[in-house]
């Protein structure tokens, strides 16, 4: 990213985060798992101590060097979404102050306030998730613009003036993301940057009849919305869903309903991450495969 410039990197990087990494970590904070499963149990390094699991500290504590970039065309770039707050030096009587307020990645809604030591002209550059279709921004309460994501990412240059404040919305939809390969045939849910799972602590009884939930196969026009789920985090969420248990092949077939509860990534009790779709042409491709979308000139 640094060398190239392309925002994209940083899609990868917040999918990593939000799961793989976070979900390496015990919810008690003194054990690390060298790598967290699709399917199975999640088991941690045997040893606490600082091996190679020990990298878990160093990267958490480098997270903050990666939510802002700076570019030598007076251009501050936006590559993580966090509460936060930076001064950045432009030029050597530019510094500009760049503070965000945000519950990313439970909403898309990002505020930004800018304050520069004097009246400039300079360049923000949000990087917009290739998860986001309908992403929109709003200078100073002005009507939102829409924007899209692309190798080019979407840039404001203008003159800015302290108390100048930018707002940024990210719809964030469910979407079915199709596996491939060992996962062929199945699909993962995800919201944002986030990705789902079925654990086995609030799917507990579900589990007694149907171990490692076999056989069951997901309705996608029945999930609910998100709900508040303190389990894991303090503003974690969940989300459930109708699913039918039928044999691949025998979809079409009446079955019995179930509600399964789908928990974020980083729930330490979960064991299936992909799961078969009654209809698998609701499913979308991992847009981090894909560029789906047209780049974006700048403007």
């Amino acid at each position: 990213m640094r060398l190239e410039g392309d925002l994209r990197y940083g899609d990868i990087m917040e999918r990593t985060i939000y799961n793989a990494l976070l979900a390496a970590q015990d919810p008690e904070g003194r054990k690390i798992r060298y790598f967290t499963p699709f399917t199975g149990a999640r088991v941690y390094f045997d040893q606490d101590g600082f091996c190679c699991p020990g990298n878990f500290r160093r990267i958490m504590a480098e997270l903050p060097q990666k939510v802002y970039y700076r570019y030598a065309d007076r251009t501050i770039a936006v590559n993580l979404y966090t509460t936060s707050r930076t001064t950045v030096d432009l030029d050597k009587d530019l510094s500009v102050t760049l503070a965000q307020e945000t519950d990313y990645p439970n909403s898309g809604h990002v505020v930004f306030r800018v304050t520069p030591s004097k009246e400039a002209v300079f360049a923000i550059r949000p990087r917009i998730p290739r998860w986001c279709r309908n992403a929109t921004i709003s200078i100073n309460g002005q009507p939102p613009a829409a924007v899209l994501s692309g190798a080019y990412p979407f840039e404001i240059r203008r003159q800015w003036k302290a108390g100048d404040t930018v707002t940024l919305e990210m719809p964030m939809v469910w979407r079915f993301i199709k596996g491939h390969r060992l996962q062929e045939g199945k699909t993962a849910l995800a919201r944002g940057p986030v990705v789902y799972c079925l654990g086995t602590a609030q799917n507990e009884e579900i589990l007694k009849k149907y171990p490692n939930f076999n056989g069951i196969v997901i309705d996608p026009t029945q999930l609910g919305d998100p709900e508040p789920d303190r389990s894991i985090r303090p503003d974690g969420k969940k989300v459930t869903v109708k699913a039918r248990v039928e044999a691949p092949g025998a979809w079409s077939r009446g079955a019995p309903a179930l509600t399964l509860t789908f928990t974020e990534f980083v729930d330490p009790t979960g064991i299936v991450t992909y799961v078969h779709l009654l209809d698998l042409d609701k499913a979308v491709e991992d847009e981090l495969m894909v560029d789906c979308f047209g780049d974006q000139s700048s403007s």
